[in-house]
């Protein structure tokens, strides 16, 4: 593996390029995405996801997550989380569809120092089940 140069530019992608700047300004890091695929869920059916936030920096870090607006997305109340140096914290999101259609939201992270976002997606891989209608007759 070649290593770059101490002098030359690190080529990023937009997402490790994002990811960076997130642990530089708020010294927190955590996944961009969190994905639930179509094969999954169901409607009527909850799945949860976990991910981990972990402070990279060398001061304690204070942060506060706002919950997703769409109705489908749900998370424990938000309180303040403390996190000292090198310790992470493990929050989770919970995903309930009302109706079988591609979600997408965000969870908000707040800093004192400003704030960031994680996308949450919710995908369709399949047609959605088709049902067979049972009709009862009644008989007099």
């Amino acid at each position: 593996m070649v290593r770059p140069r101490s002098d030359s530019p690190v080529k990023r992608t937009p997402a490790q390029e994002a990811r960076h700047r997130r642990r530089e300004e708020f010294g927190l890091d955590c996944t961009d995405q969190i994905t639930i695929q179509g094969f999954e869920w169901c409607v009527g059916k909850s799945v949860t996801k976990s991910f981990v936030v972990k402070n990279v920096s060398l001061k304690p870090v204070k942060f506060i997550y706002k919950l997703p607006p769409n109705e489908s997305f749900a998370m424990p109340f938000p309180e303040p989380i403390f996190l000292a140096p090198a310790v992470s914290t493990t929050l989770s999101v919970t995903f309930r569809p009302g109706k079988y259609s591609p979600h997408t939201d965000f969870i908000r992270i707040c800093t004192p120092t400003g704030e960031f976002s994680i996308r949450v997606d919710a995908f369709c891989e399949r047609k959605p089940p088709k049902f067979k209608s049972n009709k009862i007759s009644q008989r007099l």
